[in-house]
């Protein structure tokens, strides 16, 4: 389901309110732990809530067995475009992993 843009709205929102409702409830930044896939999400959901957000409410953030870019799983990603922030990926690159990835069974 990660290459639904939908999804990936409601990945970001309860993200954000959870990371909010932590750090206000413990009045302390919030300590990330990340693991597999989780580590794709967390830098996805930091990215789009940009480091202002992150530096006022996350103190660290921890990764085990980050699974970025290794795994088929996160090819469906290019088809919403989370990844579409970065440059490293040329325009023309990008449209044709989008329609690539789209159908990924």
């Amino acid at each position: 389901r990660w290459g639904d843009a939908k999804y990936a709205e409601e990945v970001l929102a309860n993200f954000r309110c959870h990371v909010e409702t932590c750090s206000k409830v413990t009045r302390q930044k919030v300590a990330l732990v990340g693991h597999s896939m989780g580590a794709f999400v967390t830098f996805y959901c930091m990215s789009m809530l940009g480091d202002a957000w992150s530096k006022q409410h996350i103190s660290e953030c921890i990764l085990a067995g980050p699974a970025a870019v290794g795994t088929p799983a996160l090819f469906p990603s290019y088809s919403a475009g989370p990844l579409a922030t970065l440059d490293m990926i040329p325009s023309l690159l990008e449209h044709k992993l989008a329609h690539i990835t789209s159908s990924w069974p």
